[in-house]
């Protein structure tokens, strides 16, 4: 309560009697009797805030015990014996020569124990990260047999879904656009996808007319700034070397410069440094946004370690918009093209959201060439 008092970034603490606060929730934080009960009562002083980047952790739990994954996706509608394959992970465990699962196939039992409605999959590849593990799958139509696969930990298997997710957007992009529009996604605003970014500009974007960057489920960080260094460089100058064509060498400036037409997808779960970037296109009119609004969570925050080896968040700095004043904080980015996602798309590998922004693209790409 002390911290939030003295280094909230609102002072007036968002309309709440901070004063009040510490009366409603002291007795309860003095009756508890274990950690978690503890920071229960404070995510509910929190939550009096109503404001984002906010939080308590306690210490990682010693020892931890992580699970395997194999890189599959199941059939939840299939009834019978096993776990029926509806999709391989590309470049995963079960995706090579040797293993060779497709679509499909059931996977019966790990290391000699059958997958019943009773048996969990993941108690079976508990502390197996990188251990070899048999599988009895099936086909239809044949006998059981055993595959030898390496499950990987969880963030590997998040990677790998993430670069399956963006080659569908990718290449569906390229289909609805004959080639003509390139596709990026920027994972979070951080270094590593700041690099990514700028080396995408020019591959993804190469003889294309347009590109759309999607900044969709993008948590934040804090490279927007740098994103938009690329995207409002307004050209001064073009070369011409003898018996060449116009030009302009790249290599003067210190960042890829993309100068042609893009529009930015948002949806609400672009968060915080993923908001102030659309938040920026629209108010210095580079492109068009196209989604729903952001979820409206923006406050430069830090943290502070606890007496107990707990991680507290503290949002000490507001973000603002030009030339009103606006606090992007409960405000989120508003698209100029609303498309709202429907029950099944996701089912479908329907993104109504994408087929508009290529739509809103290819306009300003055809208005531009005239």
């Amino acid at each position: 309560w002390d911290i939030m008092d003295k280094q909230f970034y609102d002072p007036n603490h968002h309309g709440v009697n901070w004063k009040k606060m510490f009366g409603k929730y002291r007795p309860l934080a003095e009756s508890v009797t274990t950690i978690e009960d503890f920071d229960d009562v404070v995510r509910l002083m929190l939550g009096e805030l109503n404001a984002s980047h906010l939080g308590i952790y306690p210490p990682p739990p010693p020892n931890p015990v992580h699970s395997g994954m194999l890189g599959l996706f199941y059939d939840a509608r299939y009834r019978g014996k096993g776990l029926k394959i509806s999709l391989v992970e590309p470049n995963g465990p079960c995706d090579s020569k040797s293993v060779h699962l497709k679509p499909g196939d059931i996977l019966l039992g790990v290391d000699g124990t059958s997958l019943t409605p009773h048996e969990n999959l993941y108690r079976l590849l508990n502390g197996k990260i990188g251990e070899k593990v048999i599988l009895t799958v099936q086909q239809r139509g044949k006998k059981p047999r055993e595959v030898v696969v390496e499950p990987v930990s969880y963030s590997k298997f998040l990677n790998l879904e993430y670069d399956r997710w963006v080659n569908e957007k990718r290449e569906e992009v390229h289909r609805l656009s004959d080639g003509r529009l390139g596709y990026i996604h920027v994972r979070g605003m951080s270094m590593p996808s700041l690099e990514r970014f700028e080396m995408l500009l020019y591959a993804e974007g190469h003889k294309r007319d347009g590109i759309l960057i999607d900044v969709r489920n993008n948590g934040g960080g804090w490279t927007a700034d740098y994103m938009l260094a690329m995207l409002e460089t307004r050209p001064h100058a073009y070369t011409i070397p003898r018996g060449g064509g116009k030009g302009y060498p790249q290599g003067r400036r210190p960042l890829y410069a993309w100068t042609k037409p893009f529009a930015v997808l948002i949806n609400q779960y672009s968060y915080s440094n993923a908001e102030i970037f659309p938040h920026a296109i629209k108010t210095l009119k580079l492109a068009k946004l196209v989604g729903v609004p952001t979820f409206g969570a923006v406050i430069s925050t830090g943290g502070t370690a606890l007496i107990d080896g707990s991680f507290f968040r503290i949002p000490f700095r507001g973000w603002y918009t030009l030339p009103n004043g606006v606090d992007m904080e409960l405000h989120g980015a508003v698209p100029d093209v609303l498309v709202w996602d429907q029950p099944g798309d996701v089912a479908a590998h329907k993104d109504r959201q994408l087929e508009a922004a290529v739509k809103t693209l290819e306009k300003e790409v055809n208005a531009k060439s005239k």
